[in-house]
């Protein structure tokens, strides 16, 4: 199991450009990026320039960083001309930063009555962009989000299983589920275990990772023999300055240094060998 900090986290703590942002990261000891596309941060798929992908890649590699995933959330699966724009670009992103992941969240349901058609529409322009990732060695994710096409795990499970490609996954968000009545750790990481190519950890307040919020869920995985990333997504608070931020990021990797110890990542890496 490798951990990752959130680029918007980053930023709060601190990390003005992509430079700053991997020194951080290395600095308090995690092992990779998440990338979050959005307006004014470190990455926005809207404005993004090609021209600067290799800098990137050098300077995570020059950290020994991997940019493990690329997340939007701005999927609608309805643009007119090509229903899969928005994943295509992405995809594309992803493929020049060396970045073996990307995730977004399904189309929003509006009403009961439209879901048949919007599903049958997600489906086939997810299906156009992962024959595309499939093409550049990426993997695509679905998180589930309140009122989409798939709002819990299970119902990520049959969007994915329905989409039926094989480098199409699931992310596995415990602090949603928890927070709008979702499946349990234990039931969660049993049903997605076959699915699961990311873990984000967002809880409902500022110390749910350092304070143990999470630790179920990371057993649990590590009973699952889950060796992919898992993302430290904390919210801070607006008030809340780079200083704090910095020590709120090395309490969390310490204690989930703590949770999955040196000698069970040797485990993984032995058996990933």
């Amino acid at each position: 199991m490798m951990f990752s900090c959130a680029s918007t986290l980053l930023r709060q703590a601190g990390a003005e450009d992509f430079r700053e942002a991997a020194d951080s990261a290395a600095s308090l000891g995690y092992d990779g990026l998440h990338l979050e596309s959005v307006p004014g941060g470190l990455i926005d798929a809207a404005s993004f320039s090609f021209k600067t992908s290799g800098e990137l890649v050098h300077i995570a590699r020059g950290h020994e960083l991997d940019i493990h995933c690329l997340s939007g959330d701005g999927w609608s699966g309805a643009e007119p001309d090509d229903p899969a724009l928005g994943l295509k670009r992405l995809v594309c992103i992803a493929h020049a930063l060396a970045c073996p992941l990307v995730t977004v969240v399904p189309p929003a349901l509006v009403t009961v009555e439209e879901f048949e058609a919007r599903y049958e529409h997600a489906i086939a322009a997810m299906q156009e962009a992962v024959e595309l990732a499939s093409e550049l060695d990426i993997c695509l994710a679905l998180e589930p989000a309140a009122d989409s096409l798939a709002v819990n795990a299970d119902e990520a499970v049959d969007f994915v299983d329905d989409v039926d490609r094989k480098n199409l996954g699931i992310v596995y968000n415990p602090g949603y589920l928890a927070m709008t009545g979702g499946e349990s750790p234990i039931t969660a990481v049993e049903l997605l275990k076959d699915y699961l190519l990311l873990v984000r950890l967002r809880g409902a307040r500022e110390r749910a990772v350092s304070s143990g919020d999470f630790d179920i869920v990371l057993r649990e995985l590590v009973a699952a023999q889950y060796s992919q990333y898992v993302a430290d997504m904390t919210e801070c608070g607006q008030d809340t300055v780079p200083a704090q931020a910095m020590e709120l990021l090395r309490s969390n990797i310490a204690h989930l240094r703590g949770i999955v110890p040196a000698r069970e990542r040797e485990r993984e890496r032995e058996r990933e060998g």
